[in-house]
């Protein structure tokens, strides 16, 4: 497709290329043979996970919903993705199991699963030392609020470096995913978690997904949204906690990278819980 005189001509004319196809009738057309459905190949969670064709040749797929999607020719809209580093100063959290309770100190280790060891941060008195820090007041009070999976409709813009006052914009229906929220009277920290076996990974993920999730929370009237950013890799857990959350015009300026650099990471090692 990327060779069709359609598609380079709107990647030179505009840097990017919406197709006029949804998902299924571009399968057909190009006659492929897929093993999974659309998300798997328009909804990237990590830049690693592009397409090598696509990085190849300076480009990169994004989902509007519904089975669209646009490609980006990177030269002229910056990628979508961070660059996150775990060498910089990091806040390390001690944590204590509680006394008694031996069948759930059991029970989270013998489940591993995203949902549960978000979870268990609460358990061992991890998130009550997050707040702490966070909002420099001991023992304030906070929730555990609304998680899931839903579908949205809002506006995407992307900046274009050769206008960039001028973002392009589409708009977005389709799902997103809340993995955790903790709320204050205030403030909601709003969690994308995601968990690797080895002691890599995870450092590339895209911004749609904590920047979507925190989009549910638009219209909650000076509610302070901070994206965190949950990554465990083998035993040791960081949370990435970035910017609050600021929307462009009723909508998500996605490719902004102010937003990108975290304004504290937080460490929390877990290794002796786990044997």
């Amino acid at each position: 497709m990327i060779a069709e005189p359609e598609f380079r001509d709107a990647i030179d004319k505009k840097g990017y290329y919406e197709s006029d196809l949804s998902f299924q009738p571009f399968v057909k057309k190009y006659e492929l043979t897929l093993k999974s459905r659309a998300p798997a190949y328009l909804s990237i969670d990590f830049w690693s996970g592009q397409s090598k064709v696509l990085i190849k040749n300076q480009l990169y797929v994004l989902r509007t919903g519904k089975g669209r999607f646009v490609i980006f020719s990177e030269e002229r809209f910056p990628k979508p993705y961070l660059e996150l580093r775990i060498d910089n100063p990091i806040i390390d959290i001690d944590f204590g199991l509680p006394e008694n309770h031996e069948h759930l100190r059991n029970a989270f280790k013998n489940h591993n699963q995203e949902a549960t060891n978000l979870e268990y941060l609460r358990f061992i008195g991890v998130y009550d030392k997050l707040i702490e820090d966070l909002f420099g007041i001991s023992n304030k009070q906070y929730f555990i609020g609304p998680r899931g999976n839903r579908n949205s409709n809002f506006r995407l813009y992307f900046v274009d470096k050769m206008k960039p006052n001028e973002p392009v914009f589409f708009d977005y229906r389709g799902q997103e995913d809340l993995d955790y929220t903790i709320w204050t009277e205030d403030s909601v920290l709003v969690f994308e978690a995601k968990q690797f076996i080895s002691s890599s990974g995870g450092l590339d993920i895209g911004w749609h997904k904590l920047a979507f999730p925190c989009y549910r929370f638009y219209d909650y009237k000076g509610l302070n949204i901070i994206p965190i950013y949950y990554l465990r890799q083998q035993h040791l857990i960081y949370l990435f906690v970035f910017p609050r959350m600021e929307f462009y015009n009723r909508g998500i300026l996605l490719n902004d990278i102010t937003n990108y650099t975290p304004t504290k990471v937080f460490r929390i090692n877990v290794a002796s819980q786990v044997s």
